[in-house]
């Protein structure tokens, strides 16, 4: 028996049916990957923070984890989502990069968005509130300036917070030369904590 060929009608109903089966999924996956990215974004941040506390530990020195938050001008795509582990003096001036490390950025999505002693975000705009400051002078990478940051001493213990610390990780983006960044789902957030007077990171 011969099969009939289809018609162009028929094939153009199938392929309109499929693009729009193929509409609806593509942004539910899309927002499916973004959720996950807060999930992996808490872990990188929670996991660079102990780094940051067993090198202080390990090597008797001020260590701090650099986090920018609306940086302008080098370093300005590194607001909001980038972060590296740097080798600081007792007052928190920036001496050089620790060894062997690099920027990690977070997963497309992900911003830290904020560093202080509340465990959440703000109800308004994500503006990096900072919780310890490390002061970037010509460092390589950034521009002149003093960028947020974690810092732990020699003993492992926080330096310079005086209370309990929080870091937001949050589903949300950072406009180019923005002075922000954007949630974009207030509930989809993840926060790690920072004990005040041992230095040890939880999650919450």
């Amino acid at each position: 028996m011969t099969r009939k060929p289809f018609t162009l009608v028929e094939m153009l109903v199938v392929i309109a049916i499929a693009a729009f089966l193929l509409g609806i999924a593509v942004p539910v996956f899309e927002r499916l990957a973004v959720g996950g990215g807060v999930d992996a974004g808490a872990r990188m941040v929670g996991a660079q923070l102990r780094l940051a506390r067993q090198c202080a530990i390990a090597n008797r020195e001020h260590v701090a984890l650099v986090m920018p938050a609306a940086a302008s001008g080098t370093g300005a795509d590194k607001s909001f989502v980038g972060l590296r582990p740097a080798i600081i003096d007792a007052s928190r001036n920036w001496l050089a990069w620790v060894p062997n490390s690099k920027w990690d950025f977070m997963p497309p999505g992900t911003v830290i968005g904020d560093i202080d002693g509340t465990n959440g975000i703000p109800a308004g705009d994500l503006t990096g509130g900072t919780g310890s400051a490390v002061t970037v002078s010509g460092a390589d990478g950034l521009a002149n300036g003093s960028y947020r940051a974690v810092a732990f001493k020699p003993n492992g213990r926080l330096s310079g917070s005086g209370t309990q610390l929080y870091v937001s990780v949050v589903e949300g983006f950072y406009p180019a030369l923005a002075t922000k960044a954007e949630p974009r789902r207030r509930d989809n957030v993840l926060n790690i904590e920072i004990d005040q007077y041992t230095g040890r990171i939880s999650h919450q």
